[in-house]
């Protein structure tokens, strides 16, 4: 029963800041009787059950949010979530069991005016991420693990300028939520004036922008090893190891990732493990020990073990290309500067150097923004001449 849009009728179903209502919404509420459009309500009354009873039909994937962005205003910030791999023809990006799963966030000033906003936007509360997958009606809200808690940082934005963030999506407070095979649709909303640093605009006065919804598809097991392993790689501990980067504490949860590792190398949840166990190995860190026998907290220092933690770089950098697709060009930026910087300092400046010369390449290649492939030479150079330490 197909609906012709009524974008001034004066019901329950429209949205007077959003549509063309003369006057705005104070015109539309001094006119509003409360009330459906007669053709609404010839729908509700002979509509199948499942679409007009409440709840049968989820919000985010056939009703409201798809609705308002499509008939949003054109805004002065535009929000996308993307991730660093190419669709198939259906449109979703395929991943392997186990893989993790990084999306890319991007807040971008699509307005011909400078404005202004939080450079730490991307990274607060004001950010939702749901999750639904296909065939289930019950939609799942992201809880990242990290939760930060930071001073509003102004930042102008001029006209084509924008904010680049990272989201691990497969797991969080709330579980594994991209794990089993299957077509899952992640769904991504901001505030934009909570803070009061967005500036005025058409999409400034909702308050809020949205992604276009990301399709994504996880592939049955590639083999018996790769289900065998699911249950010991689906768990809180191993979800925190592989969304934060790495632990030197986590001893079981390291341990799985050495298996996954040995078990199934090629598969891409493997070059996350081995990234993971890279860092672990390559940049020391410090531990809090004790506390329970009566002699305090103590920080003890860690050493490292830069021929184990190389050999697990080759194992997870080895195929820049692949690693890029897997991890993302922001993950993967951060990862091997953190590596490098840790190898010059211990005396492994020339493996240091080709590595992020790689990585410029590799980068400069996949057409990435010219400012981080500048950022990541001038990192190259200065290890080259010995000024990375």
């Amino acid at each position: 029963m197909p609906l012709a849009d009524e974008p001034t009728a004066r019901s329950f179903m429209n949205y007077p800041f959003r549509k063309p209502h003369p006057g705005g919404p104070h015109a539309f509420f001094s006119d509003f009787g409360y009330f459906f459009s007669e053709n609404e309500l010839r729908f509700l009354r002979h509509a199948p059950e499942r679409f007009v009873q409440m709840g049968n039909i989820p919000w985010f994937d056939h009703h409201a949010f798809e609705q308002v962005r499509q008939y949003s205003a054109p805004g002065t910030l535009t929000l996308s979530l993307r991730v660093s791999r190419n669709p198939d023809h259906e449109g979703a990006y395929r991943y392997g069991m186990l893989e993790p799963v990084i999306g890319e966030l991007k807040l971008a000033n699509t307005s011909t005016d400078p404005v202004m906003v939080d450079r730490n936007k991307l990274k607060g509360d004001d950010l939702g991420i749901v999750i639904q997958r296909e065939g289930e009606t019950e939609a799942r809200m992201h809880r990242p693990y990290l939760r930060y808690c930071m001073r509003p940082e102004p930042v102008v934005l001029q006209p084509g300028e924008a904010l680049y963030g990272q989201v691990v999506l497969s797991s969080g407070l709330g579980g594994w939520q991209i794990a089993e095979p299957g077509t899952y649709r992640v769904y991504a909303a901001l505030r934009t004036v909570a803070d009061g640093t967005a500036a005025s605009g058409a999409g400034a006065s909702a308050g809020q922008v949205m992604a276009a919804p990301l399709m994504l598809r996880v592939e049955r097991p590639a083999s018996r090893e790769q289900e065998r392993l699911a249950d010991d790689v689906c768990t809180d501990s191993v979800g925190r190891v592989l969304a934060l980067g790495g632990s030197r504490v986590l001893h079981g949860a390291n341990d799985v990732l050495r298996e996954v590792v040995d078990r199934i190398p090629d598969e891409g949840v493997a070059k996350h493990a081995a990234a993971c166990l890279a860092l672990a190995d390559t940049v020391p860190g410090k531990i809090m020990q004790g506390g329970g026998d009566g002699t305090g907290p103590r920080l003890e220092l860690t050493t490292s073990d830069t021929e184990s933690g190389w050999q697990r770089a080759e194992q997870a950098y080895g195929d820049l290309n692949a690693a890029a697709e897997t991890f993302g060009h922001i993950r993967l930026t951060r990862n091997i500067e953190h590596m490098a910087r840790s190898l010059d300092q211990q005396g492994e400046g020339r493996d240091a150097t080709q590595l992020v010369g790689d990585l410029a390449r590799t980068l400069e290649s996949r057409r990435v923004k010219p400012g981080v492939v500048k950022r990541v030479r001038k990192l190259e150079q200065q290890l080259a001449d010995g000024g990375g330490r």
